[in-house]
């Protein structure tokens, strides 16, 4: 694919992110400040944006996205 973007920031302990993209212009952002959280965000297509933000700990998400312009908006536990 081309034109992809992905930021994955991590503070904490065991936590684990996974993004796949494949298609065109997708847009994918994690940020995971607790422990022992899982996100897996799969993206095909194009023009897609998924957000997670995990702020506890023990979260899983999952965010699977195909077709044309989707946006996911995920958020675990409460923002400091």
């Amino acid at each position: 694919g081309r034109d992809h973007t992905a930021s994955v920031v991590q503070s904490g302990s065991d936590n684990d992110a996974t993004v796949t993209q494949r298609g065109s212009n997708q847009d994918a952002n994690v940020l995971q400040t607790g422990n022992f959280n899982a996100v897996a965000i799969d993206q095909s297509g194009s023009n897609h944006s998924a957000s997670v933000s995990q702020y506890s700990s023990g979260n899983t998400a999952n965010v699977t996205q195909s077709g044309n312009g989707h946006t996911a908006v995920v958020v675990q536990g409460v923002a400091p």
